[in-house]
């Protein structure tokens, strides 16, 4: 009954246990940092990361997921950022980059949510688009906090569109089926075979997935 992220911990720690070190093959650095606007003061820490957390309440592909994650919030106004440099509350922009990325990435799209109108807990089913092959990370793996930010009035500043590539196909997805109260796990994976191919694994049964399975994976609808 865990969930993605819960069963995700509890494995790797059985593993460990074995001195089965998988977690390193997972495990990156996240950036956060605030950057003052007046002076260019930055207050940057690493973060160690297995995987990464997504909202996707208005995200219809990764990368809107991905650009969401990494854009500039701007500190202004009462949440005006305290610059140790000025010594005084200042306008600032905050916001998180990939510092080092992992051999193999985990990415959790974030389909649970809490409805605030209902009180309950809501599942979202929107297509959230991904590429088989060649999600590139590498636009989002900032240093310094991005050259652009500083100089950017808004918020959402986009991640560097000149950064080496960092690419990652498509090695495995992990679906719910049920509501958010409740529902079964299942997975795609490569078939390994020689063929383009994939399979359904669901507790102990595995068999073929028809053709369509990695793009019906991804969900239906708009967001929202």
């Amino acid at each position: 009954q865990h969930d993605v992220q819960e069963l995700l911990a509890v494995l790797f720690d059985a593993l460990e246990k074995y001195q089965c070190d998988v977690s390193s093959a997972f495990s990156g650095e996240m950036r956060p940092s605030v950057r003052c606007q007046s002076c260019g003061y930055e207050s940057a820490r690493a973060e160690a990361f297995r995987d990464v957390q997504l909202d996707i309440g208005d995200a219809a592909t990764v990368d809107d997921a991905l650009r969401a994650f990494t854009r500039w919030e701007r500190l202004d106004g009462e949440n005006a950022w305290h610059c140790a440099a000025c010594a005084a509350r200042v306008p600032a922009l905050k916001g998180v980059s990939f510092a080092a990325l992992p051999p193999l990435l985990f990415l959790h799209l974030k389909r649970f949510t809490f409805d605030l109108q209902t009180g309950r807990r809501r599942k979202l089913t929107h297509r959230v688009a991904f590429p088989a092959a060649a999600l590139d990370l590498g636009a989002y793996r900032r240093s310094g906090g991005g050259a652009d930010a500083a100089a950017t009035d808004a918020a959402d500043a986009d991640a560097d569109a000149t950064a080496e590539p960092a690419l990652y196909d498509c090695a495995g997805v992990l679906l719910h089926s049920g509501s958010a109260d409740g529902g079964h796990y299942t997975a795609l994976c490569p078939a390994n075979d020689g063929t383009d191919g994939w399979l359904r694994m669901s507790d102990e049964a595995v068999s073929a997935a028809p053709p369509e399975a990695l793009d019906e994976a991804a969900g239906s609808g708009l967001p929202g």
